[in-house]
């Protein structure tokens, strides 16, 4: 969901959003580590092993977390490229 609203500026109307939801949908991922503990071969495996047995209790935790940063990264550049633009010039009729 995106929420924004017109603004004048001089003579023109600009656009500026206020906040971005969304929530992402995670259906796979892979992480690898490596060169753990020291380059301890049997710790770095043993470490991904855990990782990989527990990817729905990863994903469930870094979703919201996910979410959050894209929907604050979105924000940021929408608003970065529409305050340089009029509504006008981005939209025309």
């Amino acid at each position: 969901m995106v929420y924004a609203q017109i603004y004048k500026k001089g003579n023109k109307n600009y656009l500026r959003f206020n906040k971005v939801e969304m929530d992402l949908d995670i259906d796979n991922f892979d992480i690898a580590l490596a060169n753990l503990f020291n380059g301890d071969p049997t710790l770095s495996e043993v470490a991904n092993r855990v990782i990989r047995e527990n990817k729905g209790e990863i994903k469930n935790t870094l979703k919201p977390i996910v979410s959050r940063t894209v929907s604050k990264v979105l924000l940021e550049i929408a608003n970065k490229v529409t305050s340089n633009h009029s509504y006008d010039d981005l939209f025309p009729l």
